[in-house]
């Protein structure tokens, strides 16, 4: 019980973490191409 709910709890960090790395990259990528231009 405890292990399916750890393991939940967990997945759902991860996907947000990935998320938010994602996000970080997007700015950081628009960002470095509007220097260029």
């Amino acid at each position: 019980m405890w292990d399916n709910i750890t393991r939940m709890i967990y997945a759902s960090i991860q996907t947000v973490y990935i998320f938010s790395i994602r996000e970080e990259a997007t700015k950081n990528t628009s960002n470095s191409m509007m220097r260029c231009f």
